[in-house]
């Protein structure tokens, strides 16, 4: 480059030399459909540059003296984004762009902050279109009314996306490769609190069209945070810390530690540990296993997290002497919110008795179940009893009592129910007979059962007459329905 040419861009660091006014604008497709949903680098390309190449959107800061590169400006008519739910200029700072250095010999500096889009089409065959950005993130971003915020910590997002396009455009390739490091999603609750922060060192991609895309995520060293909320996990982990341990019960891999997945269009990280049992004495805590999951969508959807403190499948086990129980807490936030929460804690006690000819055991359980999941919630209270008695090892018998009350809360309209049931199971030497009694009671919630005035006989003869049939999905029985005094209305009509 001479002397003259840098005179002649003294002010235009940018060294943009062409506007083309095209209708519509030219647009360069390093969209989601061809990187897997994978940052979407979108440019509409509005002029030409010596330095960068071709240049994007309203390119006027950058044809100054002291240039700015503006993502904002540079992405305007565009929609970039990041890994679907994250749009780029929302995370990359604006910074302002140094000269270029005379015959320095070196890269030019500047390309690491500026989007480089060089087009080669010298093949006679093919069209090849290249991206390349080094760019600086913002300390840190809040979608509005999202519940998230991602901070970066000197964090740098480096894009490389290459579109190679052929004389048949079904032959398309398209590659994206991109890192992104040492950056933190926080959750947050209503009042704008941490409700868990998950850190990561490195979230590293790879997209090709029609291929799955290859995702490696690094977690930092304390990958999962709690907040306020959540304070009764933390407590309970530290007093877990420094207690004499027993072997581990880890099974079928649920203490694996971390595994990523892709599962159609959402980038799944789960990341599990099974401690060992603790025992002290007549003390024993068992089961104890710790998850997290992190789910990265691929489309527009915000980005979710679970956490779980043992599962439904597998209850921590507590045991005090004759008294035990268990129970597990699993919750499900993203950036509108929680999404689903479901825990269930069980106390217990049991008692044995050996006579030699006869042997025996009772127990009883009491227990709480609660499910939350999209805008409906369950409720459950239960107690459980029952007890064996066997004589001689050739006549058994086994009685199993179950209460349950249980409110439901499902698109705005609120239930209540009551369950109960009887086993009785009876077992002499080869034959064994088992019979189960169900029962089961609807009641009306308060302010949903609406006033009626009394009929009279005439009125029930002109109205059609409600069929005597088992409720169904929303309905109540008879007997919630009628009085005595309506069916002795009912019953005197046709007399």
């Amino acid at each position: 480059m001479t002397d003259q040419a840098n005179e002649d861009f003294a002010n235009n660091v940018g060294e943009v030399f062409a506007k083309l006014e095209l209708a519509p604008p030219v647009n360069i497709g390093f969209s989601g459909d061809r990187a897997n949903g994978i940052a979407s680098p979108d440019m509409q390309i509005t002029g030409l540059s010596r330095r960068f190449g071709t240049v994007a959107g309203d390119f006027s800061k950058l044809a100054q003296a002291a240039p700015t590169f503006d993502p904002h400006d540079f992405f305007q008519g565009a929609n970039p984004t990041l890994l679907g739910g994250i749009t780029l200029t929302d995370v990359i700072e604006s910074v302002p762009v140094p000269a270029r250095v005379p015959r320095s010999g070196f890269q030019d500096v500047a390309e690491d902050l500026v989007p480089v889009l060089k087009i080669d089409s010298s093949a006679p065959d093919k069209i090849v279109a290249q991206l390349s950005w080094n760019a600086a993130t913002v300390p840190s971003f809040s979608p509005p009314d999202s519940g998230l915020t991602i901070t970066f910590h000197a964090s740098r997002l480096s894009l490389n996306s290459t579109i190679v396009t052929p004389l048949n455009p079904d032959d398309l390739k398209a590659v994206t490769t991109g890192e992104l490091n040492d950056f933190k999603l926080h959750f947050l609750d209503n009042a704008d609190k941490n409700f868990v922060t998950v850190a990561f060192d490195r979230l590293k991609f790879t997209a090709e069209k029609g291929k799955k895309p290859q995702v490696n995520l690094d977690f930092a060293g304390d990958p999962v945070t709690l907040g306020p909320k959540l304070d009764f996990l933390n407590r309970l982990m530290e007093k877990l810390k420094g207690l004499p341990l027993g072997p581990s019960n880890d099974v079928a891999g649920v203490g694996s530690g971390l595994s990523i997945d892709i599962e159609g269009d959402v980038v799944k990280a789960r990341y599990a540990i099974a401690l060992p049992a603790i025992v002290i004495g007549v003390f024993s805590l068992e089961n104890i296993r710790l998850g997290f999951g992190l789910s990265i969508p691929l489309t527009d959807k915000p980005v979710a997290l679970g956490f779980n403190f043992a599962e439904k499948d597998h209850p921590f086990n507590l045991t005090i002497a004759l008294l035990g129980g268990g129970g597990f807490f699993a919750i499900e936030v993203d950036a509108k919110g929680i999404q689903r929460l479901e825990f269930a804690i069980e106390a217990a006690a049991s008692l044995s008795l050996d006579l030699g000819v006869a042997s025996g055991s009772a127990h009883v359980a009491i227990g709480v179940y609660f499910h939350f999941e999209d805008q409906k919630t369950l409720i459950t209270g239960y107690l459980r009893a029952g007890g064996e008695l066997t004589i001689l090892k050739a006549v058994s018998l086994h009685v199993e009592l179950y209460l349950g009350l249980t409110y439901a809360s499902i698109d705005g309209q609120q239930k209540i129910w009551g369950e109960a049931s009887v086993t009785v199971e009876v077992a002499v030497a080869f034959l064994h007979q088992s019979v189960t009694i169900p029962m089961r009671r609807d009641f009306v919630v308060g302010g949903q059962r609406k006033s009626r005035p009394r009929r009279t006989v005439a009125g029930l003869i002109r109205k059609p007459v409600r069929p005597l049939s088992a409720p169904g999905p929303g309905e109540f029985s008879v007997a919630v329905m009628l009085t005595e005094q309506d069916w002795r209305d009912y019953a005197l009509a046709f007399a």
